[in-house]
């Protein structure tokens, strides 16, 4: 009896695999997705350089003049006309004196001699949660409850908002206690975060900028890891360990590096882009170049 033969080849997948499947078509997808979304991303940001580099240049030349006169230095065309005639070539520092004179009076304002110059404060008069309300209430009811099962009488309107008014007196007092405390804590450790971050040079060199430039420019508190330095207790020794620890830090910003949104007033406007060095093995490792070594260069 003569039959078809069917040679065709059933391939059997078992649910795992099909799984997987599935799984490495969403994620070639998504990646796709992502990829778009990058080179849309980086389109914007390089338009918004362009915009942002143009508009600077239009303040460069104040920037520099001004360094110069805070430097003592004039600037070439000037040094160059001056040399035509044969005048003389020293600098009056009037700015730079002036200059001086106002960062010392910022300095003793903003970072002081001896004491920091801020501290912190609770507000003069807490608001009460609903649980301190809910609280008082409660303390209220078994009160009165307890006088109206001894007495027989209703608790009086003017002696219930009384002692509602003395109770909500002590919470409050209990309350601007706990905030006392609190502000003392957080003072405490606001300023040994400033003071590991760098706040008083970063500070002190935004200040040194404010008087100098049109426009002065400070970041933080931003994260960065650090390498840290502790002791720790290792079976009854003390013994140094490197640790590395994510804190806050404070830095003050080139302002030749600084290029705001044209037509910004403050940096919450528009947009801020700031121009940030790197090093050879950081360029070569964005761009994905492998093994290079900067010191052969």
């Amino acid at each position: 009896m003569a039959g078809a033969i069917n040679t065709g080849v059933l391939r059997v997948m078992s649910n795992q695999q099909m799984t997987a499947r599935e799984d490495a078509a969403r994620r070639a997808a998504d990646e796709s997705v992502n990829q778009q979304v990058m080179i849309g991303l980086a389109s914007h940001i390089h338009r918004c350089w362009q915009e942002a580099y143009r508009a600077k240049q239009l303040i460069t030349p104040r920037i520099l003049n001004a360094q110069r006169a805070r430097m003592g230095q004039y600037s070439p065309e000037v040094l160059a006309e001056i040399r035509k005639f044969g005048g003389s070539e020293e600098y009056a520092r009037i700015s730079a004196n002036k200059c001086r004179i106002a960062e010392a009076w910022l300095r003793d304002v903003f970072i002081g001699q001896s004491e920091k110059p801020w501290t912190l404060k609770p507000t003069p008069k807490p608001a009460l949660s609903e649980e301190s309300l809910a609280k008082i209430n409660a303390q209220i009811a078994a009160e009165f409850a307890i006088q109206f099962a001894q007495t027989g009488q209703p608790p009086d309107d003017d002696a219930l908002m009384e002692r509602k008014d003395q109770l909500s007196e002590e919470e409050e007092e209990r309350l601007e206690e706990v905030a006392r405390t609190a502000m003392t804590n957080m003072e405490r450790t606001m300023n040994d975060q400033m003071t590991q971050g760098g706040w008083i040079d970063a500070i002190g060199a935004f200040l040194s900028d404010l008087v100098t430039f049109p426009a002065a420019h400070f970041k933080g508190p931003f994260f960065r890891k650090r390498t840290q330095l502790k002791w720790e207790n290792q079976n009854g020794q003390w013994t140094p360990v490197v640790t590395e620890e994510v804190i806050p830090e404070f830095e003050r910003m080139d302002p030749l590096r600084c290029f705001p949104a044209p037509g910004a007033t403050s940096p919450h406007e528009g947009y801020f882009i700031e121009q940030i060095p790197l090093s050879r093995n950081d360029l070569y490792s964005m761009i994905g170049v492998q093994g290079f070594n900067e010191d052969a260069i």
